[in-house]
């Protein structure tokens, strides 16, 4: 796992690949920014350096491209998993949320046929043994497979989508399986002679909307929030759950000796004191392929009920919207004691016992 230090935002990894996609298309046998064989870049989630925050969201969601082009997904490595998934098969709505990525929607453990990198030309994986590795070794596209799925990308991975020479020109639907009623994307291929978007515009068009998002976040977090004594908000969650920020709400609360705080989850967080290094990050690679969960993040530790500062205390992955998820701790020994969140990255708070 990346430290703090070497974490990559995606708001400056962007800036610097849009530029090398703009140095590659123009010594691409003197091809222009509007020819086949262009490579794009679109940002997947986004992250900013003022707060911890998601976004559920493709930057940009529409793209003109032609066939033959290439599309570069990219995300920042701020801890929660999404997929770029194509295909007739790849579901457009969910029956819960996150139920298309998770075994029993949010806080369960990744579905191997959503959670593995698959591509079918038809059909789809199988729900029990997920895709085999020829199946997992990656095609172009041509817009007639049923499953071209990313698979759960996690870190700053990068996901590169080629699209066929000989697709139809049409619109094609990508959606994240983890958040399929938000985070959606739409490419339309034209013809070869018919205008395409340019990579730089696609660049600054995803910026632009990164920013318009980060600076809604902004406002509202300006905000003074008044909550009830002993509690603390764990995430807030902006434009019906498509923008998240994933921070404490107070990020320091006292209590006396003895005292309990309880915590309000929107999303999926856990609260995690004296943290050891290997319960990060939450959501790992399999040998197979597929997205896992790091079982000492995920499962409870520690006695909630009267814990005294020593030893790991875990709430163990909690999921929650409306209602939220909830976690209540009781301190019995004074002093001062930082936690986190083992899913997002710097969301971490801090707990004063006793004055």
């Amino acid at each position: 796992m990346l430290g703090r230090k070497d974490s990559h935002r995606w708001t400056h990894r962007i800036r610097t690949v849009g530029l090398a996609a703009l140095v590659f298309v123009a010594a691409a046998c003197g091809q222009t920014a509007a020819q086949a064989g262009t490579t794009y870049t679109v940002g997947v989630d986004g992250s900013t350096d003022e707060f911890t925050a998601s976004f559920h969201r493709f930057f940009p969601n529409r793209l003109t491209v032609h066939p033959g082009d290439t599309i570069r997904f990219q995300r920042p490595e701020n801890g929660e998993p999404h997929t770029v998934s194509f295909g007739t098969a790849i579901p457009q709505t969910e029956s819960c949320p996150g139920c298309n990525f998770f075994e029993g929607g949010f806080g369960s453990k990744p579905r191997l046929d959503a959670s593995m990198r698959c591509f079918l030309a038809e059909g789809r994986p199988s729900f029990f043994d997920g895709c085999s590795p020829d199946q997992q070794e990656p095609i172009p596209f041509d817009g007639t497979q049923s499953w071209f799925n990313s698979g759960g990308l996690l870190g700053s991975e990068e996901y590169v989508v080629e699209l066929a020479d000989d697709i139809a020109p049409g619109t094609y639907v990508f959606v994240c399986l983890l958040h399929t009623s938000n985070m959606k994307g739409t490419i339309t291929v034209v013809e070869p002679d018919d205008a395409a978007d340019d990579p730089a515009d696609i660049v600054a068009r995803g910026v632009e909307q990164l920013e318009a998002d980060i600076g809604r976040v902004r406002s509202a977090l300006e905000q003074q929030r008044t909550v009830d004594e002993g509690l603390v908000l764990a995430a807030l969650e902006f434009d019906r759950a498509r923008i998240w920020a994933n921070t404490f709400t107070p990020d320091e609360i006292e209590i006396p000796v003895g005292g309990t705080v309880t915590w309000d989850i929107r999303g999926e967080h856990t609260i995690s004191f004296n943290a050891p290094e290997s319960a990060r990050p939450l959501y790992e690679r399999a040998d197979d392929g597929s997205v896992s969960q790091n079982e000492q993040a995920a499962e409870p530790a520690g006695e909630a009920s009267a814990w005294d500062g020593a030893g790991f205390l875990n709430s163990g992955l909690r999921a929650g919207l409306f209602p939220p998820a909830r976690f209540s701790v009781t301190f019995t020994t004074p002093g001062t004691y930082t936690y986190m969140c083992l899913v997002h990255f710097d969301m971490e708070g801090k707990v004063k016992v006793g004055g």
